[in-house]
């Protein structure tokens, strides 16, 4: 007996030919296939695991921005003079509500170096989920070396810049060598100044705040306090005050002298009444006698 399907030769009592599985009986002209074996529980769950670990390897990967590329692209643009650009696309809003514009351009004035930056070489690279440190080495024309640190936070999927700190302080550079005399003396002519406040509810182990906040919750407790100086001179007299802008009140003013020449930050802590903080709009404000002052506005929600 032959199929009639392939003429293969088959068994006479057989239901399907077993060359092509051709219907011998029932339907004819249907061949049997056979019912696919399903796949199990298990593995319908690892591949799905696997596919989304594969998605997500995805979106990091197409979404993720190594915070380096900020501080070379604030660079460049420091170096092609674009100071607006660098200071609104680079920087962070915790920056900018802590320094202006205005003090941003005094700060490159006064420091060249992050002008004419000719190299940078990293040395340290350390980051969170949002917030990120960079330490590196930047070069100018002459092949001058300063260590640089970077604070780095992200803003939705973006990283920018916190704030800059330079070897000798934040927004310092390298006094002139001593045999360079007029540069010297430009540079002890140049009046203190107050850079920048930085305030927020926690600090590191060398007491810079950790986060630059403008906004706080009455149940806030301790207010710490970072105040940049740049062109101190020992003994030179500070004084602080933190004043509630709604009622006109104000804390007995804190006085303390600087303790070294150059560029320095001193720290300040704020603790709030028995009963909390106060709601509404407050200001901290910095000077000394010889006439130099700043100040920041902040709020109690």
């Amino acid at each position: 007996m032959f199929c009639q399907n392939c003429a293969a030769p088959i068994d006479e009592k057989a239901n399907y030919c077993s060359a092509c599985g051709y219907a011998l009986r029932g339907q004819a002209g249907q061949k049997h296939a056979g019912k696919p074996h399903a796949a199990p529980k298990w593995f319908k769950w690892l591949l799905g695991l696997v596919l989304f670990a594969g998605v997500c390897g995805f979106v990091l990967a197409a979404t993720a921005e190594d915070f380096t590329d900020t501080v070379y692209d604030q660079l460049r643009a420091l170096k092609k003079n674009k100071i607006t650009e660098a200071y609104y696309s680079f920087t962070s809003k915790e920056f900018q509500a802590a320094t202006s514009l205005e003090q941003f351009k005094a700060f490159l004035a006064a420091y060249p170096i992050l002008l004419n930056t000719k190299g940078i070489r990293f040395i340290d690279k350390t980051s969170s989920e949002h917030l990120g440190t960079l330490e590196a080495f930047l070069a100018n024309n002459e092949d001058h070396e300063v260590k640089a640190i970077y604070r780095i936070i992200r803003e939705g999927d973006k990283w920018k810049i916190l704030s800059i700190s330079l070897e000798d302080g934040p927004f310092s550079y390298p006094s002139s060598s001593p045999t360079d005399a007029s540069a010297k003396d430009q540079s002890e002519a140049k009046p203190l100044e107050f850079s920048q406040f930085v305030i927020g509810t926690d600090v590191d182990e060398e007491g810079r705040v950790t986060i630059n906040q403008n906004a706080f919750p009455a149940t806030a407790q301790e207010l710490y306090l970072n105040l940049y100086i740049v062109n101190g001179t020992k003994d030179a007299p500070i004084e602080v005050n933190l004043e509630h802008l709604d009622s006109h009140s104000k804390i007995i003013p804190i006085r303390t002298k600087l303790t070294t020449d150059g560029h320095t930050i001193l720290t300040f802590v704020f603790s709030p009444p028995p009963v909390g903080w106060p709601k509404g709009n407050y200001q901290l404000s910095a000077s000394t006698p010889a006439g130099a002052q700043n100040h920041l506005n902040f709020k109690i929600e």
